[in-house]
């Protein structure tokens, strides 16, 4: 069924078009369950998708990467608008050796983008720290994304949407625990793609994407002792 059929039915609404073809593809599939020009982005949808994409083992990493790549915004490594957004990166550990488990293709939301002074961090090396939600099981991913929603700048979920983050407000609110197992730190100069803004209305689909790419370890490792 083509984009146009999809429009012409009311599976994708004027707004959605451009999204790119996964989305539009689950899109389709929830309000072929729901109805026509069924609402996004509630609690009903939330449970949907997480129900429905965490459960597609056969998603292709690098497609999913390149039409996302080719269809959303992309930042830079040292911009400041990375801050209360959902990036999608291709990463290299540079101290894999010593770690247990590591995502190549980290999904975050960053709080803090800092330069190292030698205390904390390499002398003059950028950094980024947030919550890569592919350490979290789709059920728990879907814990923390309803409580950091509280900290939306907008009423609604729109293109230019973010959250208002730092680490004094994740500390604050119940999900906290969760929070503080998936923060990681990265260091801007092993990112080795360009910064992909997942736009806000599509949150709730590419959150329980199955994109997370485990050089050591697995969803085992990464997952242990998250809790609410």
């Amino acid at each position: 069924m083509s984009v146009e059929d999809d429009i012409e039915q009311g599976l994708i609404l004027d707004v959605e078009k451009s999204a790119p073809e996964v989305i539009r593809r689950y899109i389709s599939k929830y309000r072929e369950v729901f109805g026509p020009n069924a609402r996004r982005n509630i609690v009903r949808s939330n449970k949907w998708f997480m129900r429905r994409v965490s459960r597609d083992l056969k998603l292709s990493r690098s497609t999913v990467f390149n039409q996302l790549k080719s269809d959303f915004r992309k930042r830079s490594k040292s911009d400041k608008g990375l801050i209360g957004r959902m990036m999608l990166f291709r990463y290299d550990a540079k101290t894999k050796e010593d770690l247990v488990v590591w995502d190549s293709m980290p999904l975050v939301f960053f709080f803090n983008i800092f330069t190292g002074d030698g205390s904390w961090g390499e002398n003059g090396v950028l950094y980024g720290t947030g919550i890569n939600v592919h350490y979290l099981p789709p059920s728990l991913r879907l814990v923390l994304f309803t409580s950091l929603l509280k900290f939306n700048t907008d009423t609604g979920l729109r293109e230019k949407s973010k959250l208002k983050l730092s680490w004094d407000i994740l500390k604050s609110f119940s999900a906290h625990k969760l929070a503080k197992h998936a923060v990681k730190t990265y260091r801007m100069d092993h990112v080795m793609s360009e910064m992909i803004e997942i736009n806000p209305r599509y949150y709730e689909i590419v959150l329980f994407m199955n994109i997370q790419q485990w050089e050591k370890g697995g969803n085992a490792e990464a997952w242990k002792g998250a809790r609410k």
